[in-house]
């Protein structure tokens, strides 16, 4: 018994669905160009930040290896292994990185969907029924398979296929930007509480400087070198000192609470990281910064990319325009019995071939094409704010990293003079030959130029993460263009 003949041997295709099919080979050679974005103008870009020239039709980026680093490998140069795990802490536990994340894998799933699209679906389906008419029953068997294809002459699915792609990669940057914020705001928020410590630990300093002082003033009015007034000075400050302390502890446990919300890291964790200066960033690296890495930030690659996939919408929304080619078909075999289904004289097939275009609904796609080219030009004003943002944020950066350095250098001077002073005065102060007023005001000078180079040097610190986050992450050092 001959089973599944071929059916479709004797099927010829008419004369208009050769037609068709030929045409739409033609018209698809036009249609299916990818769109193409040149950027703003050079002109509305200051001369010194005019990225390379680039075409940026398709997904195509720059050369991230050479342009950004991770935030692991970035902050690994910084030589501090608490900053190494607050940053591992952050990435892992961010809520906004996993939302990023999650973002990028809806954006992934949606490419899938599109790429599909673009292919025939096919599906295989098997039935079997019973019937019962006048007293009688009949048995029916079936199996098949049925396939389709919808081709658009606009070049429709491939515009949309382009967009996701877009639309995917730009999903990509949006993480990276939001692993850099993520790093960045931890690295912060470990110097802070390295400064609040450092700010305790001088706190407590001063309150037993003043508790030594107090202990020799004490025994001075005792012999009747100083008066009463002088001693109710002394312990007026040594309390004052003590409260102060107190407040600086405090200041470090929120401190630490801030980081412990950011990186999810435990309290004796926080509490077993141990620094006795600010971690400071090598020298010089700002100075090392490659003109094309502003460029590469994510968020601008992200705007970028929305353009992109905006101009592919666009284009999708235009090919409606244009008719839609719908071949369908199906082969199988039905039979009254199971083993009978392949037999012979059991096969069953269709073909069909359907062509749609708008008519009458023309004023619907008019307003989803206006739709299009309003979201175009919106993703075009947010691609020039990106970029500027970016460049304002990196001059400000850079500026304060600048001032950072000057301020820093003037306070190492002022605490080395300051620390002079005090231990002059000390000694005179226990040989008799100075007042007590003097030697409060040289304490004061100390304690407060301590503090200040603390200060400085975390503002330096910040500065640099403050260009971190204007860079969009990590930059490569370079010491040539």
């Amino acid at each position: 018994m001959q089973r599944f003949p071929r059916l479709f041997e004797s099927m010829k295709l008419s004369a208009l669905t050769i037609a068709v099919i030929a045409s739409t080979a033609v018209l698809s050679g036009c249609a299916f160009v990818p769109a193409h974005f040149e950027g703003i103008a050079t002109g509305e870009i200051p001369s010194g930040y005019v990225a390379p020239e680039r075409t940026v039709g398709a997904v195509d980026q720059l050369e991230e290896g050479a342009l950004l680093e991770s935030p692991e490998v970035w902050f690994a140069r910084w030589k501090d292994p608490n900053i190494k795990t607050v940053v591992e802490a952050a990435l892992q536990n961010n809520t906004t990185v996993a939302k990023a994340l999650a973002n990028l894998r809806s954006s992934q799933a949606g490419l899938v969907s599109t790429t599909a699209a673009l292919f025939p679906s096919a599906n295989v389906g098997a039935d079997a029924a019973k019937n019962r008419r006048n007293h009688a029953s009949t048995d029916s068997y079936s199996a098949d398979v049925s396939g389709s294809w919808t081709f658009s002459f606009g070049g429709k699915e491939l515009a949309e296929r382009r967009a996701s792609n877009a639309q995917s990669a730009a999903a990509r940057e949006d993480l990276k930007d939001a692993q850099a914020a993520a790093a960045s705001q931890a690295v912060e928020a470990y110097l802070r509480m390295v400064l609040a410590d450092i700010k305790t630990r001088t706190a407590t300093e001063n309150a037993a400087y003043f508790e030594k002082t107090y202990n020799l003033t004490k025994s001075k009015y005792a012999n009747g070198l100083v008066g009463k007034d002088t001693l109710d000075a002394v312990a007026s400050q040594l309390h004052s000192a003590r409260a102060s302390a107190a407040s600086a502890s405090q200041a470090l446990k929120q401190a630490k609470t801030a980081l412990m919300t950011l990186t999810h890291l435990p309290l004796t964790t926080l509490d077993a990281m141990k620094v006795d200066t600010v971690t400071e960033p090598e020298a010089g690296l700002a100075a090392r910064i490659s003109a094309r890495t502003i460029a590469a930030r994510p968020d601008v690659e992200s705007a970028r990319l929305n353009v992109v996939a905006a101009m592919e919408s666009l284009s999708a929304a235009q090919a409606s325009y244009l008719p839609d080619l719908r071949l369908s078909g199906s082969f199988g075999t039905q039979a009254a019995t199971i083993g009978a289904l392949g037999a012979s004289g059991t096969s069953i097939g269709a073909l069909m071939a359907a062509l749609s275009a708008p008519i009458l609904n023309w004023g619907s796609v008019y307003a989803d094409t206006e739709r299009k080219a309003a979201q175009l030009d919106s993703a075009r004003a947010q691609y020039v704010d990106a970029l500027f943002v970016a460049l304002e944020e990196t001059e400000n950066a850079l500026s304060a990293i600048e001032t950072g350095l000057t301020e820093k250098k003037a306070s190492q001077e002022a605490l080395r003079a300051a620390s002079s002073a005090r231990a002059i005065t000390d000694a005179k102060y226990a040989a008799g030959l100075t007042d007590y007023l003097d030697l409060l005001e040289k304490q004061r000078a100390y304690i407060s130029a301590k503090q200040t180079l603390a200060t400085a040097q975390t503002q330096y610190a910040i500065a640099h993460i403050e260009l971190y986050r204007a860079l969009g992450g990590g930059w490569v050092t370079s010491t040539k263009e």
